[in-house]
């Protein structure tokens, strides 16, 4: 019986610790989201901008 306990509190300690790697592993992938999600919110106003710019560009040139 008690090398059973003994079995048992082992897997509760394992359990514990994946949970805690789990835990950082989510939390890792949060910040790398929220990163990730303003690099494309960059991007998408530097193509925004671009597109603008070559649109003013061709209106000067047609009016010329």
């Amino acid at each position: 019986m008690y090398c059973e306990l003994k079995r048992f509190n082992l897997s509760v300690e394992q359990i514990k610790e994946i949970s805690e790697r789990s835990e950082e592993l989510v939390e890792k992938l949060f910040e790398e989201s929220k990163k990730f999600e303003e690099f494309v919110a960059r991007a998408d106003q530097m193509q925004t901008e671009s597109i603008d710019d070559f649109k003013k560009a061709y209106e000067v040139i047609m009016l010329h």
